[in-house]
């Protein structure tokens, strides 16, 4: 199986070596992205940078970088419908490492939107020379090579929408396919095959709380948000079972012990699990526990148990994150959540 990718004007040319085989990645001061992208990023190309990866992983990166809040609150409409159905975004905080993946081409020095998005090259055709020679577009209408872009076929698009992150070519019965393929599962399990072409368009912001405020943006229902300025566990089942008991256990004591209208809950209230988690605080939110773990900009995170006994039941909306983690067996001391949101600096006691 052979992949073939066109670079032009290319003002550097990188040499790495990937986990498939010695590779190429190439970056150019310019925008390059597609010309049917929406209209409103034209202007932006000439303060964008093109990162276009040929290694065991074929994906094109695109970095645009911002000096204004209006300039980029302009941008934001289009930049969210490029991505692809419930496709996650990632933030960083400006000055903060980058991706460990890509070394000293990626930095977080500006603020910057990056979007990571198909080769729109191609994969299949003959063993031979000839594949570097043919009309590559001709090629794919006759089924002979697969072009790595949009409209990807139907057989690989799940129910909800979704498209995989990743692709991998593959011949069956004699046609050339997609086939979704999981990168960072074939990696643990030692089993990459050929090369991984991106299908999915994800976006990752690098915020200064100025010029991209988070609390300022929101995002489609349902959107996973990888923060990487706040660093919240993953939790067991168990851990969330207990978590969720203890914040039942910790609010009875509050209402036993002290002013049942408190905002903050003593730690001697909280239970062995909460404890191990090293919470900022642990906050009655109108008969519900919120245990905030991170804090910076005006932006918390944490979890988030809303109790059966509260009559308040928080709105997602009014969240930047809020996503559901009990297990629906476990949920008769409460819901877990996985929260992100402005911070509520009224804690009075």
């Amino acid at each position: 199986m052979k992949a073939i990718f066109r670079f032009s004007n290319l003002f550097s040319v990188i040499l790495l070596f990937s986990f498939v085989a010695e590779a190429m990645v190439s970056t150019r001061e310019q925008g390059i992205w597609p010309e049917d992208w929406p209209k409103e990023l034209e202007p932006l190309r000439k303060q964008a940078r093109s990162i276009l990866v040929g290694t065991g992983i074929q994906q094109n990166i695109y970095e645009i970088r911002f000096t204004s809040r209006e300039e980029f609150e302009r941008a934001w409409p289009s930049l969210q419908k490029l991505r692809t159905t419930n496709s996650p975004v990632t933030v960083y905080v400006t000055n903060s490492p980058p991706p460990k993946a890509w070394g000293s081409l990626l930095t977080n020095g500006q603020v910057a939107v990056r979007i990571y998005a198909p080769s729109e090259g191609y994969s299949g055709g003959p063993s031979s020379g000839e594949a570097q020679t043919r009309d590559c577009a001709g090629a794919s209408k006759e089924g002979k090579m697969l072009k790595a872009g949009a409209p990807w076929p139907a057989d690989i698009i799940s129910a909800n929408g979704e498209l995989p992150e990743f692709v991998v070519y593959q011949q069956i019965d004699g046609k050339s396919r997609w086939v979704a393929a999981d990168l960072e599962k074939d990696k643990r399990e030692n089993k990459l095959t050929g090369f991984y072409n991106r299908a999915r368009v994800d976006l990752e912001l690098v915020v200064d709380g100025t010029i991209i405020d988070l609390t300022k943006l929101h995002f489609p229902r349902g959107t996973l948000v990888h923060d990487e300025r706040f660093p919240i566990p993953d939790l067991t089942a168990k851990q969330r079972a207990d978590l969720v008991t203890e914040s039942h256990q910790a609010y009875r004591q509050l209402v036993t012990k002290e002013n049942h209208a408190s905002t903050n809950i003593p730690p001697e209230f909280w239970g062995p699990t909460i404890k191990s988690l090293k919470p900022l605080r642990v906050i009655n939110d109108r008969v519900n526990i919120k245990i905030v773990l991170a804090e910076r900009d005006g932006i918390e995170a944490g979890f988030y148990v809303n109790l059966p006994i509260s009559s308040f039941h928080p709105e997602e909306k009014s969240y930047l994150e809020f996503v559901e983690l009990s297990e629906p067996d476990g949920k008769s001391f409460g819901i877990l959540y996985r929260y992100k949101g402005a911070t509520n600096r009224d804690r009075t006691k």
